[in-house]
Formats: C-alpha cells, structure tokens, sequence
C-alpha cells in the first residue's frame, strides 16, 4: 500500500493468538487486515464481551478516528488474532490529515455514523444482546484467549 500521508507501509504479521493492543493502549493506529481474522474484544469490570469479528480488507481501531481530541486517545476494545494474520498499520496522524482534508459537513456525517455505531453496541453489550462470555479475569491471558476460542468455534 503506497501513497499514505508519510511512509510506505509494510505488512506486519501475527500467529493466531497474538494481542494487537489491548484496551486502554495508546491509539496511535489504525490496523488494515490484509489476510486472516482479528477479534475485538471488550472489557466491562471482569466480563469479557466480544464485539466484532474483523476480516481480510476490514480495519481494526476504528473508534480511534472520530475523537475530538487527539491526544491521549486510548483503544475501546482489545484485538487478538483468531487466526494467523497479516496486516499494516497507518499512523492516525497520516488518517487525521487526510480527514481535516474533506469539507466539514463529510466530516460531521462521519462522526455522526461512528457515534451511532458504537452507541448501538455499547447499547447490545449493555442489555446482553451480544453473547456474553463472563471470564472472571483482570486481563487477557492465554487461558482466557483459549476459553474465548472454544467458545466461537
């Protein structure tokens, strides 16, 4: 993938069972999926929700892009790969410049689906319309991934 705002971006990949980020890291990307399968993964106390299955041509920390602020903006979810999977990442500063690019009313109509899209599944976790996967631990370790696992096969 060549013409991004700063570098060439080179493919980057993980086994199956590899975090991406966690929720709460730093959001300093936004991950391409080229090839393979990532889970989103969301954490409300000790439960852990899954949110979305991301697949080959999808992207990965999408809830990024949309922040009035910039700074100090942290993942909302945690992605692991659910299979091998290869993948660039684009600097959200890259993505920023191309977004303040569009005319203001693009802007506003994207920021308005991305509230509502996330609203609606903030809404289904809340109401435990989303399967529910309640691991009681305090992060993602390999039992819990594993577990995970059995459960979308």
């Amino acid at each position: 993938m060549k013409g991004t705002a700063s570098t060439d971006l080179q493919t980057i990949k993980k086994n199956k069972g590899d975090v991406l980020y966690k929720k709460g890291d730093d959001a300093n990307h936004l991950y391409i999926i080229k090839s393979g399968k990532v889970l989103l993964l969301d954490q409300k106390n000790k439960d852990i929700f899954p949110v979305n299955v991301i697949d080959a041509g999808e992207f990965a920390g999408g809830e990024i892009l949309f922040k009035k602020e910039i700074q100090d903006i942290t993942y909302e979810y945690s992605a692991i790969a659910i299979e091998n999977v290869e993948y660039v990442r684009v600097d959200i500063n890259d993505i920023y410049k191309i977004l303040n690019s569009l005319p203001d009313w693009m802007n506003k109509l994207l920021c308005t689906l991305d509230k509502r899209l996330y609203d609606s599944m903030d809404s289904l976790v809340e109401h435990k319309l989303i399967k529910k996967f309640a691991l009681r631990h305090n992060e993602l370790s390999d039992k819990t991934l594993n577990d995970l696992m059995a459960h979308l096969r």
